[in-house]
């Protein structure tokens, strides 16, 4: 297995059963691996690969309301691993884009029939700085940021249509407790007429 230039290896049955497991990460810790013992790794062929590549890509565009984060990257050959093996990415939460909270990041898959990003289930671990989820084939792979909307815009003066409603309420009673105040001094009380 190369994870961007580190390799590593393990012994492998002829039906592709891994005999030991199998970690590897990149140089600067940002990307790891763990195939475990027992998986078994097969091509879209049937056979079992004879490395397994790690490679940074440009991805296609983020789906409406997220963004990617980081390095998306493309392992290859096409295989399938059964059970899923553990895949964990690195991010750098000073790096996130506005909007977007630690908290909300997942793995997610490029599905190439499909056109479109599939979020995986993911454990996001906020003091180490990484995402893990569970993957069960080969394609390009990236961490999306699921980006929260901006704060509605509060009208002129800064205040909210109920709270200009409550102003307008307290001005007519203003208005109205003074034109009371104001017929009581010119002769009386108000609705009564002169005698």
């Amino acid at each position: 297995m190369n994870v961007w230039g580190t390799v590593a290896s393990g012994r492998v049955t002829e039906e592709g059963v891994l005999i030991e497991s199998i970690e590897a990460a990149s140089s600067d810790g940002a990307l790891s691996l763990v195939i475990y013992e027992g998986t078994t790794v097969l091509d879209y062929e049937g056979n079992p690969p004879r490395l397994i590549e790690l490679e940074p890509v440009a991805p296609p565009d983020a789906p409406p309301e997220t963004c990617i984060i980081g390095q998306a990257f493309d392992i290859q050959p096409g295989c399938t691993f059964d059970p899923p093996l553990e895949l964990r990415v690195s991010f750098n939460p000073e790096a996130l884009s506005d909007g977007v909270s630690d908290e909300d990041l997942v793995i997610a898959y490029y599905d190439q029939h499909g056109q479109e990003w599939v979020m995986l289930p993911c454990e996001v671990d906020t003091e180490a700085h990484k995402v893990t989820a569970l993957i069960g084939h080969s394609t390009t792979y990236a961490i999306l940021g699921r980006v929260s909307p901006p704060p509605a815009a509060t009208p002129a003066g800064g205040l909210s249509p109920g709270a200009w409603a409550g102003i307008g309420i307290g001005l007519l009673a203003l208005v109205g407790v003074s034109l009371w105040l104001i017929m009581r001094r010119r002769g009386g009380d108000v609705g009564q007429g002169s005698p």
